[in-house]
């Protein structure tokens, strides 16, 4: 079970992790918090053993001054294993690349994500969850996606893809290659969260949510096999990964 903390108010936070039993603590960084708010929630989160996520869009942390202080942070506490949730949260633009090694976006947001990234990239106590991947894209093209999953799921001629799950795969091929080469393979895991994405689509009954999961995880599934990844690789990203992080077994 992770535990959200309000960096605006780091004792509450505090107090009310100790009533229950986590694994985790869920760190939501803006603007508005202080450098020390910050370093006294990573410090006391790494004495109690606890793996601390990081839900920030790096596009913007940079001219926020958030990059820097995350950076101090995890050199200062190598021990403590910290996750960046969605990878950073970017904006994908799903459309076709002019050439084959051309990436899908060129634009400033892109270009401060790509940026942040590459200077995470050097802590080595930093991981990437791939989770709410869906939600790097235009909400109009998800729902179409969706929507051709669903009916390749109930149709007896399996296999037929349709253009939208297309687009998506190799958007995401191409996030996840760039990620996968930042970061490497042993730093990499997956996390079925889309919790964004199914408010958006109005998802409001467990079966619509279990299909979205089974359509989240196909998706990144597909992307990292279309990268040539398989068996162990697979293993780690999918389970082994966060089982060593989080003390599952």
């Amino acid at each position: 079970m992770k535990r959200q903390a309000d960096l605006n108010d780091v004792q509450t936070s505090i107090n009310a992790a100790t009533q229950i039993p986590i694994r985790a603590l869920l760190l939501h960084l803006n603007a508005n918090a202080t450098k020390e708010s910050i370093e006294a929630c990573c410090q006391w989160t790494s004495e109690q053993n606890l793996v601390i996520e990081l839900d920030i869009q790096l596009s913007s942390c940079a001219e926020d001054g958030l990059l820097d202080i995350l950076i101090t942070i995890m050199r200062n506490l190598p021990n403590t294993s910290f996750v960046l949730n969605e990878t950073g949260q970017p904006m994908i633009k799903a459309q076709a690349p002019r050439a084959d090694n051309q990436r899908y976006t060129s634009n400033a947001t892109m270009d401060a994500y790509d940026l942040a990234l590459s200077q995470l990239a050097f802590s080595q106590n930093l991981l990437l969850k791939l989770s709410n991947v869906l939600g790097y894209f235009d909400i109009d093209i998800v729902r179409n996606a969706v929507e051709e999953f669903l009916v390749e799921q109930s149709s007896s001629a399996k296999g037929r893809t349709g253009p939208n799950c297309l687009l998506l795969t190799k958007a995401l091929q191409r996030h996840f290659a760039s990620v996968i080469e930042c970061f490497g393979l042993e730093r990499i895991l997956y996390g079925s969260s889309c919790q964004t994405i199914s408010d958006l689509l109005d998802v409001n009954s467990p079966g619509q949510m279990n299909s979205l999961l089974e359509f989240h995880y196909a998706l990144c599934k597909s992307a990292l096999l279309e990268l040539g990844l398989e068996g162990e690789s697979l293993d780690a990203i999918f389970a082994n990964t966060a089982n060593r992080i989080y003390k599952i077994i």
